[in-house]
C-alpha cells in the first residue's frame, strides 16, 4: 500500500472515531438536558401545586369560619357556596397534580413497557418494577446494565417515556386546579358587584 492511501485511510479511522465520540457526547448532552427538564418541571409542579392548596384551603376555612357574616350581605349564601366549590374544585386538581400516582405509573408501566421488554435488565428503572426478583437476579440484571450502553440507554428512554406522561397529566390538573379558581372567582366578583349595584 502506498504511503499516501496509508496516510488517508488513518485519516479516515481518526475522523470516523472523532465522529463516533462527536456523537455520544451529544447523546449524553441530550440525555442529561433531558432529565434536568424533567426535574424542573416535577419542581414547578410541586410550587405550582402547594400555592393552590394553601390558598384554596385558607379561603375554605374562612368562608366556614365567618359564614354568618358572609350571608348578611347581598347574594351572601350564592357567593360562599360559589366559593367554597370553586376553591374545592381547585384544590383537588392541585392535589391530584401533586400525588406520586406511583399506582397508575406502574399500570402504565406494565401496559406500555413490560408486554414489550420482559428482561428483568429491560425493567429495573422502575420503582416496584422488580419486586418479584431476588437480589442474585437483581445483581445480574445490574451487572449487564453496567456493562451495555444499549441497556442503559434504553431504560432511560422507557424512563423517559413515563415520565412525560406523568408531566402532563400533572400539568393539565395544574391548569384545571387555576381556571376552577379564576372562574370560582370571576363568579363571586360579578354577584358581589350585581348585589350591590342592586
Amino acid at each position: 500500500m502506498e504511503p499516501k492511501e496509508e496516510s488517508k485511510q488513518k485519516t479516515k479511522k481518526i475522523l470516523e472515531q472523532f465522529e463516533t465520540k462527536k456523537e455520544k457526547r451529544s447523546l449524553q448532552t441530550y440525555l442529561r438536558n433531558q432529565s434536568k427538564f424533567y426535574l424542573n418541571s416535577f419542581n414547578l409542579i410541586d410550587r405550582k401545586a402547594s400555592i393552590m392548596i394553601r390558598i384554596n384551603s385558607t379561603i375554605i376555612s374562612a368562608v366556614v369560619i365567618f359564614s354568618n357574616r358572609i350571608s348578611d350581605i347581598p347574594f351572601g349564601n350564592v357567593i360562599a357556596v360559589i366559593l367554597i366549590l370553586g376553591c374545592f374544585l381547585s384544590l383537588m386538581f392541585a392535589l391530584n397534580a401533586s400525588r406520586p400516582h406511583s399506582i397508575k405509573n406502574l399500570f402504565l408501566f406494565k401496559r406500555s413497557v413490560k408486554k414489550h421488554h420482559l428482561q428483568p435488565e429491560e425493567t429495573i428503572f422502575v420503582s416496584g418494577a422488580t419486586a418479584n426478583l431476588s437480589i442474585e437476579d437483581y445483581k445480574k440484571a445490574f451487572d449487564k446494565i453496567v456493562k451495555s450502553q444499549k441497556l442503559q440507554i434504553g431504560n432511560q428512554v422507557r424512563a423517559i417515556h413515563i415520565f412525560e406522561k406523568q408531566i402532563r397529566n400533572s400539568f393539565i390538573n395544574i391548569e384545571l386546579s387555576y381556571l376552577a379558581f379564576m372562574l370560582g372567582f370571576i363568579a363571586v366578583v360579578l354577584f358581589f358587584v350585581v348585589g350591590h349595584i342592586i
